[in-house]
């Protein structure tokens, strides 16, 4: 595994966890609740009981389906991601300073936050071992996020991002090498597709 260190530039970026600790329960987002629960009806799921939490720029919604959390996350959360941006807008639609909106259910962010970190030390313990930089699948911003924050405290190499909106990526690669932003010789994909620019 590769050996973590405190880098310098590293600051450290509170985990979803200690985010929602950081927040107080709130009964004064009732519109963006009413649309979220009308959201999860329109998906078949007939009773969901919402917690707002709230905090200076940011509010949080933890959702309660019962076990029928399922459909509501979607493929690799695709479409919790789809809620979440629907009542981003909703919260902030006429509001002066903008809001951090995040949705959780079932523990779903927790979790996928530690499947991504537990993922970023295996893959740049591939990138120490090989020498060769590796593309991930592509990830919304904040899972790409967690990545970076994740290679930041790791000695022997860093991560980037690159490509364009739903191609979006992160590279990890060993410390000092050239970036390069399309793939190539030096660069192998973590999803193990060949994919051409």
């Amino acid at each position: 595994a590769p050996q973590k260190s405190a880098k310098k530039d590293a600051e450290p970026v509170k985990s979803f966890a200690e985010r929602k600790e950081a927040l107080t329960p709130s009964d004064a987002h009732k519109e963006t609740e009413d649309y979220i629960v009308a959201l999860v009806k329109a998906l078949g799921i007939e009773n969901c009981s919402i917690q707002a939490f709230d905090g200076d720029n940011e509010v949080l919604f933890d959702l309660d389906c019962g076990d029928d959390y399922g459909i509501v996350i979607g493929r690799r959360g695709e479409t919790l991601d789809a809620i979440q941006y629907l009542a981003r807008m909703v919260e902030n639609k006429g509001r002066q300073g903008y809001r951090r909106v995040s949705i959780n259910v079932g523990n779903y962010r927790e979790k996928r936050e530690a499947a991504l970190i537990s993922l970023a030390e295996k893959d740049a313990a591939r990138v120490l071992r090989t020498g060769r930089s590796l593309a991930l699948e592509p990830m919304n911003p904040y899972e790409r996020r967690i990545i970076h924050t994740a290679i930041q405290g790791m000695e022997g190499v860093t991560s980037y991002s690159t490509g364009m909106d739903l191609d979006r990526r992160v590279i990890i690669a060993p410390e000092g090498a050239p970036r390069n932003s399309r793939g190539g010789r030096n660069d192998y994909r973590r999803d193990n597709r060949d994919r051409r620019d």
